[in-house]
């Protein structure tokens, strides 16, 4: 994304997509491939999270980027914001 400040970031290697950390709202640039909120899973991620309210972009993934679990892929084309009302309409009426 042209602003990434915006979002949470995903530092991972470019050639094995293994992600290192997640940076989120980076005030100084550490890339520019965001987490958009998408993902595979296996059933038994279920089991790493609480029973009560959990940020799993901030609590899980984490710990699974640190064991080295988790990997990117980076999809081609175009995206766009579409969480917001305002940009869930822009979208709307351009496509």
């Amino acid at each position: 994304v042209e602003e990434p400040s915006k979002y949470g970031v995903c530092v991972f290697n470019e050639k094995t997509g293994k992600i290192d950390s997640f940076v989120e709202k980076p005030q100084e640039y550490v890339g520019n491939k965001i987490n958009a909120g998408m993902y595979i899973l296996s059933p038994s991620i279920l089991d790493r999270i609480p029973l009560s309210p959990t940020s799993i972009e901030k609590e899980v993934f984490p710990e699974m980027a640190k064991a080295g679990e988790l990997y990117a892929y980076v999809l081609p084309g175009f995206w766009m914001d579409v969480g917001q009302p305002k940009d869930f309409l822009t979208g709307c009426c351009a496509f």
